[in-house]
């Protein structure tokens, strides 16, 4: 039987490349004189690309890493958390790779990450020397969630926080550009947003910004701003019929004055600046209560500062904040913001907007280092979403909240590992992969799995656990070391549309 093959007419239109194909993430590891490299792996599990480096002194014309002989960027890699892979999450602190929140939607924080155009080049250092990951973790900590987006080659940035306004940059998919435009001066790209709402008793208030408390959900044309007070009191405003931010990101010169002459052009006259500053645009939700433990903030300045939030498609909002011993979840009913919503969803009991909790061990954020606190990332469809953090000071073990962004139902998961970093990332179009940077000895290699959020959600009661470090597989993919080490994950950075119908062409399936 002949094989049916599908064209469109318009050849530009059409899927050219298989969206299982692309690169989905890279296996790393460094252990000075021992050797390493890069292992670049598809969304199928299969190896698309490998960099190995012997490890010896006279290897001249190879790839090497070992000390000063080396020729690479790294060099005398030994002394540098931040390249080598010789030491373990537990309770470490410094820019060790195998942290939990040394990823996320920007990558790896000491490597670039692989992608579609890099000819499956599997990643390269960005450390030098430890500097590199110390500009890069501005982003990753600053960093706000888009959702709904299946174009996923932008980024928002809100990096501001504390008794100010919020600033927001719109910008692309790389921490390295927005350290550069934060610190050089070069505000073009930038707005700043009012931050005078009314409190819970109904008076004015000046509310304080957040790093990266914002979220844009590219379906319904929502942005979410989440504001604080010095208690973390956390209070959400969300604009309606917002322009295409990712347009703003990418052709800023179409919508910008052209002044860039200096840090205190604050674009105040752009169309942007003036639709954040039309009271029109807004609705304010119900600022949180008093009256449950939002109090665990203390004086950790994560818990007040930095919750990572999602702005699902009924109006629902949930949060993630990380605290000094664990993790707290709120909700916010896009349906009701005059009072409490008091109800019991599944296993996750909703007192007020105080939703569930989860704890264990003395636990850092990013007071003690922006390399430190939680992070997010999106699948490639943008229906689902995860926030994350290390549970065991400062990136071991991992807390978890997963989202489906079109109603907010939650799952959860909670590993009380004191050894180990996990890596979280996107894998499909609908999938959440799982990586464990436990010690490779062994030909172990690195433990790497992926579960179906899509399939997970249906199937799952509302905020249930589940079990994530049961999907892992060891001895499958390859770290470039057989000894001691303790590899790490650098997500890719594909084109996110490949795998959606807009808009390319016909699905793969009819090719």
């Amino acid at each position: 039987m002949a094989r049916k093959l599908t064209t469109a007419s318009v050849a530009s239109q059409q899927k050219t490349i298989n969206p299982y194909s692309q690169p989905c993430f890279t296996v790393y590891s460094l252990h000075h004189s021992h050797g390493g490299g890069y292992y670049q792996y598809d969304h199928n599990f299969n190896i698309v690309a490998a960099d190995h480096g012997t490890g010896d002194s006279s290897g001249f014309g190879t790839w090497r890493t070992y000390t000063t002989s080396a020729t690479e960027f790294f060099e005398s890699s030994s002394s540098y958390n931040s390249t080598q892979t010789s030491s373990n999450a537990s309770s470490n602190a410094s820019w060790i790779v195998a942290h939990t929140p040394m990823v996320g939607y920007l990558g790896h924080m000491s490597h670039s990450s692989g992608g579609s155009g890099a000819g499956n080049m599997g990643g390269w250092t960005m450390s030098g020397r430890d500097n590199g990951p110390s500009y890069r973790s501005f982003g990753f900590r600053d960093v706000c969630p888009i959702v709904n987006e299946t174009h996923q080659d932008y980024a928002i940035f809100s990096g501001a926080a504390a008794n100010t306004e919020p600033v927001l940059m719109f910008l692309k998919r790389s921490a390295t550009e927005y350290y550069n435009m934060r610190h050089n001066g070069r505000y073009s790209q930038q707005t700043v947003l009012p931050r005078q709402y009314e409190d819970r008793d109904g008076n004015a208030e000046n509310y304080y910004s957040t790093y990266g408390g914002c979220c844009y959900n590219k379906k319904t044309n929502k942005f979410l701003v989440m504001y604080t007070t010095s208690s973390g009191r956390f209070k959400p405003v969300v604009y309606n019929n917002v322009p295409d931010l990712r347009e703003f990101s990418h052709k800023n010169s179409k919508i910008y004055s052209e002044s860039t002459s200096g840090q205190s052009d604050q674009n105040n006259n752009s169309s942007l600046y003036e639709y954040f500053h039309n009271s029109a645009n807004i609705t304010e939700y119900q600022q949180i209560e008093t009256w449950t433990t939002y109090n665990n903030a203390g004086s950790m300045d994560e818990a007040r500062y930095r919750p990572i939030c999602f702005l699902c498609d009924n109006g629902d909002i949930v949060a993630f904040v990380q605290y000094n011993a664990g993790v707290n979840f709120w909700r916010w009913k896009g349906s009701d913001q005059t009072h409490d919503q008091r109800q019991t969803d599944g296993q996750l009991s909703q007192n007020g907007h105080y939703h569930h909790q989860m704890s264990w061990t003395t636990l850092y954020g990013y007071e003690q280092g922006r390399q430190f606190g939680s992070r997010w990332q999106v699948s490639s469809d943008g229906k689902f979403a995860w926030a994350y953090c290390a549970s065991y000071y400062y990136g071991a073990g991992a807390y978890v909240m997963m989202v489906r962004i079109s109603d907010g139902k939650l799952l959860r998961y909670q590993t009380n590992d004191s050894g180990d970093g996990r890596h979280p990332f996107p894998i499909g179009p609908s999938s959440m992969g799982w990586g464990n940077t436990a010690n490779g000895d062994g030909g172990a290699g690195m433990r790497i799995g992926a579960i179906d959020l899509k399939y997970e959600m249906d199937k799952r009661d509302y905020g249930s656990d589940l079990g994530l470090d049961g999907v892992y597989m060891a001895y499958n993919f390859e770290c470039g070391h057989y000894s001691t080490t303790y590899p790490c994950l650098i997500p890719a950075k594909y084109d996110t549309s490949l795998f959606c119908s807009e808009p390319h062409m016909p699905n793969v399936s009819e090719l």
